[in-house]
C-alpha cells in the first residue's frame, strides 16, 4: 500500500462536524397537516397502517380524501334525461356517495384506534369528493395547505397505467408539498391484482 503524503493526509481523514440540533424554524417541530388519499384497495389500508407505525405523530392533523368517479350519466343534464332514468341515476349517485363516506369514516376509525400498532391520531378530517381523481387530490391537498402527502402506490397494469397514468406519480409531480409514496407488500400487490382482474 502506498504511503499517504502527510501534506494531504488530512483530506482523507473523516472529520467530526458539530451540528446545531435546534431548528431554525420553530414551527417545523409542531403539528403537521398530513394529507392522505384513500381508496378501497388493500394497498390503501397498508398505507394507513404504514403511516401509523412509521410517520404520524399524535399531534398531527390528518386529512383523508376519497375521490369517486362520476356515476354513469351523472354529467348529463337531468332536464334532458328520460323521466324514468332520473331516479335510477339519482340512486346510483346516492349509493356511490354513501360508499365514499363509509370509506372515509372507516379510514378515520383506523387512524384513531388506540388498540392498533403505531400512533393513534385524534385530529382526523375527511373529504368525499366526486370528480377527476388525480387533479382533485392535488387541488384539495393545496387547499388544506398540507405539509406532506402520504399516498399508496397501487400496481396498475401496464395498459391502465399507459391510459390513465399512476395517481401517486401524478401527485408526486404536481403537488405543492413533499410526497411520501408507500409501496404495498407483495401479498397486498397480488391481492389488488386479483381484485382488478375480477372487476374487468
Amino acid at each position: 500500500m502506498a504511503d499517504i503524503d502527510p501534506a494531504v493526509a488530512h483530506l482523507a481523514a473523516p472529520e467530526d462536524v458539530e451540528v446545531d440540533t435546534h431548528s431554525e424554524n420553530p414551527e417545523a417541530a409542531g403539528p403537521r397537516t398530513i394529507f392522505m388519499p384513500i381508496d378501497a384497495s388493500s394497498a390503501s389500508q397498508h398505507t394507513l397502517r404504514w403511516a401509523r407505525t412509521n410517520y404520524l405523530k399524535a399531534d398531527d392533523t390528518v386529512i383523508l380524501a376519497h375521490v369517486r368517479h362520476a356515476t354513469p350519466g351523472s354529467s348529463l343534464s337531468l332536464v334532458n334525461a328520460h323521466a324514468d332514468v332520473v331516479p335510477a341515476l339519482e340512486a346510483l349517485e346516492a349509493a356511490a356517495r354513501e360508499a365514499s363516506h363509509d370509506l372515509v369514516r372507516a379510514a378515520a376509525a383506523t387512524l384513531r384506534d388506540t388498540d392498533l400498532p403505531g400512533v393513534a391520531v385524534s385530529d382526523v378530517k375527511g373529504y368525499a369528493l366526486r370528480g377527476e381523481v388525480r387533479k382533485d387530490l392535488v387541488r384539495k391537498a393545496k387547499e388544506v395547505n398540507a405539509d406532506v402527502i402520504i399516498v399508496g402506490s397501487r400496481g396498475l397494469g401496464a395498459v391502465k397505467r399507459a391510459l390513465l397514468g399512476s395517481v401517486s406519480e401524478y401527485i408526486a409531480r404536481h403537488a405543492h408539498c413533499a410526497v411520501v409514496v408507500v409501496r404495498p407488500t407483495d401479498a397486498e400487490a397480488i391481492a389488488d391484482k386479483l381484485d382488478e382482474l375480477k372487476t374487468e
